[in-house]
């Protein structure tokens, strides 16, 4: 077990987990697992506990579909410092006749996949951003003028004048988001919008 990527877990059916943790289970988990509940290991708020609990129970009684009750339990972990992401998956245990024993949580390092997702994000904002000036020069220049005038406009305001014209300032910014969006200029749109 400690020479593959990922981190095995096993608990018994009331979610305390029954195994001898290896170095990845305690490095993604963060915590040596064995004979803790499932709450400690996944450092579930009090939120998300019942909803935990309830589905537990569900599981303990077997009577339901386990891969459909396991797309309810939660899917992803991070990290406390916030710099590592998990998937999660739940498996059935069972013995030689099918009675469910526990079950079994494994546990795979996605933080490069999701950077490496953010990255391609980021690109594609990009490139769409390029495509939308090209085929819209006259109209984009046009934006970049508006979006000039009004900032030189509202800075050289006082603030008592601003608001006075609050539902004129208002539109004005709905209108230069709009446009914004239209441009796939993510940063000014999420700007403007909280501006709104």
């Amino acid at each position: 077990l400690e020479s593959i990527q990922e981190a095995f877990l096993i608990f018994n059916l009331d979610g305390v987990c029954l195994t001898e943790a290896s170095s990845k289970a305690k490095e993604f988990f963060e915590i040596d697992p064995k004979g803790q509940h499932l709450f400690n290991i996944l450092r579930t708020d009090e939120d998300h506990k019942k909803n935990l609990e309830a589905l537990l129970q569900f599981i303990k009684l077997d009577r339901l579909d386990f891969e459909g009750l396991a797309q309810l339990a939660p899917k992803a972990l991070t990290s406390r410092d916030g710099s590592r992401s998990f998937a999660l998956k739940f498996r059935p245990m069972r013995d030689g006749a099918g009675q469910l024993q526990g079950t079994v949580l494994t546990a795979v390092d996605i933080t490069r996949e999701l950077i490496a997702q953010k990255a391609a994000e980021r690109a594609k904002e990009k490139s769409d951003f390029i495509l939308r000036i090209n085929e819209n020069m006259i109209e984009f220049r046009n934006f970049l003028r508006r979006c000039d005038a009004v900032l030189q406009d509202y800075l050289a305001m006082p603030g008592e004048r601003i608001a006075k014209r609050l539902p004129e300032v208002r539109l004005e910014l709905h209108t230069l988001k709009g446009a914004s969006a239209i441009f796939s200029i993510v940063v000014l749109n999420l700007a403007i919008h909280n501006a709104e």
